[in-house]
């Protein structure tokens, strides 16, 4: 009655250990009334019943030339900006296919002049390819900029990073 699921029948339990597939859609706009100003779009996600809950990977901090990004940053320039995870970001789950590792990807925002010439990114894991850094092209005028990076695990978990930083002298 009601549509329920009755977590403790076994078949119910059988799927959710296996992992149930979902598909949600969405749509997004920035109050343009545009097409250009609407995104919409469908995601997967699988409901899993685990005995170790997911747990969000960890932004440690965000380099620029191997070093933490204070700034000021050159202007008119490509600068490559990379993200550090704390130790264990990456967590190694079960599934119907075997154990698998997280492939943690990024998005990148900034505000300014500038321009993120890639807003993805992800990270390389079991053999699969991955590059976590992104490209930034500074401004031609000296400004403040904030810059946005979003971990994901791919599982429901996420953390992100902020830095302001100067561009120019």
């Amino acid at each position: 009655s009601g549509g329920g699921f009755d977590f403790n029948d076994p078949t119910v339990r059988a799927v959710l250990e296996t992992g149930l597939p979902l598909f949600v859609g969405y749509e997004a706009t920035d109050g343009s009334g545009t097409p250009e100003g609407v995104e919409r779009g469908v995601r997967r996600i699988t409901l899993r019943s685990t005995q170790t809950p997911n747990l969000n990977p960890v932004m440690q901090d965000v380099l620029w030339d191997e070093s933490p990004l204070v700034g000021p940053l050159p202007l008119d320039t490509e600068v490559t900006f990379k993200p550090v995870l704390a130790e264990g970001s990456e967590e190694a789950y079960t599934t119907a296919d075997g154990t698998k590792t997280e492939q943690v990807f990024y998005s990148w925002f900034a505000t300014g002049e500038g321009e993120v010439n890639s807003f993805r990114s992800l990270e390389p894991v079991d053999g699969k390819p991955g590059d976590p850094t992104t490209t930034y092209q500074t401004s031609m005028t000296p400004e403040r900029i904030t810059l946005w990076v979003v971990a994901r695990d791919g599982r429901g978990g996420v953390d992100w990073a902020i830095r302001t930083v100067d561009v120019g002298p």
